[in-house]
């Protein structure tokens, strides 16, 4: 079965459910889980010429998940995150699984697509999401045996670069996982169609590159190594997305070191990031950014978060750099 994922990492480690049983049509017992994160975040920015903070509802989010018949998934996510995403339904989902006896699921509606992994034990999306992410609906098939996964989907973009409204853009994913490993390969056929590049290429042309991303997360003990690399396969033309006024390929990387240890009774970890783009100013984000992290868990349900971030201006701009302090707390019932 294909396994959404979220748009944010929550560094909560446990989760409290309320399952709640639900007769369908006197036929079936569907058990619906329902489950929650709220996180507030307060932080401190310092630029070159100016300091600002400010508090506020970073994250709120509303799951409801279930089985309804042997096979038969659904699920439902509503997320509301302050000044940026009003509440709305984020994700929705309804997904098969085993079918035909073997291990193929089919997963259709509205989803993060599998490409690009995302790992991280920062508060802060890595910038490999800010490039990478792409929300669609979509219909995919999915494919998980042995530590073996993959999955096929296509969806109709959204992207000014979509040459006609056909559900012709698509994409694959693969890797092997298992306790200690994962490492894994996806393509997406317009680099075009993720969420930051739609609102970045300019124009209909024709020539649109597709995307690759490769991961790898390593766990050995107490410590977690986690490497991300997400790029356009080839340049885009200069008209649609350019580089000081050349074609341009952009790309992302992510590379990240944790460590867990058990600090007077609580489950702690502190972890340490380098990151970048290439030729991606067009989109706005940053050059690189190096960032510290500490969390701890307080309760079986809440965490604690600090983290430090320092971040260069758009390759090519200014230079300077910006200093971000952040501390969040985060609930999950």
């Amino acid at each position: 079965m294909i396994i959404n994922r979220r748009k944010k990492l929550s560094s909560v480690k446990a989760v409290l459910s309320t399952a709640l049983l639900i007769n369908c049509a006197s036929v079936y017992s569907a058990e619906m889980e329902i489950s929650g994160v709220a996180e507030v975040e307060m932080f401190l920015l310092n630029t070159k010429d100016n300091t600002t903070s400010d508090v506020g509802l970073a994250t709120v989010e509303i799951g409801l998940d279930g089985t309804i018949a042997e096979g038969v998934d659904v699920h439902i996510l509503m997320l509301h995150e302050e000044d940026d995403t009003p509440l709305e339904i984020d994700e929705g989902t309804i997904a098969l699984s085993n079918i035909a006896g073997i291990p193929l699921s089919l997963t259709a509606g509205q989803m993060y697509l599998p490409f690009g992994k995302f790992e991280s034990n920062m508060i802060s999306d890595p910038l490999t999401l800010e490039i990478g992410e792409i929300r669609e609906s979509t219909v995919a098939i999915g494919y998980e045996l042995d530590g073996i996964y993959g999955s096929y989907y296509m969806f109709n973009g959204n992207s000014e670069n979509s040459a006609d409204d056909n559900a012709s853009d698509f994409g694959l994913n693969a890797g092997y996982t298992t306790n200690t490993l994962d490492i894994g390969f996806s393509y997406l056929s317009s680099f075009a169609e993720t969420d930051t590049m739609q609102d970045s290429v300019s124009s209909a042309g024709d020539n649109v590159p597709g995307g690759m991303g490769l991961h790898a997360i390593v766990n050995m003990g107490p410590v977690q190594l986690i490497a991300e690399y997400i790029t356009a396969i080839e340049k885009f033309d200069a008209a649609d997305f350019a580089f000081e006024s050349n074609a341009s390929k952009p790309s992302a990387y992510s590379a990240e070191i944790a460590y867990t240890l058990n600090f007077m009774g609580k489950e702690t970890t502190m972890a340490a990031s380098v990151q970048g783009t290439k030729e991606a100013a067009s989109a706005g984000l940053a050059e690189s950014r190096i960032m510290l992290g500490l969390s701890t868990v307080l309760n079986d349900n809440t965490s604690l978060s600090l983290e430090f971030m320092n971040e260069s201006d758009v390759e090519g701009g200014t230079g300077d750099g910006t200093n971000v302090m952040t501390a969040q707390i985060a609930v999950a019932f």
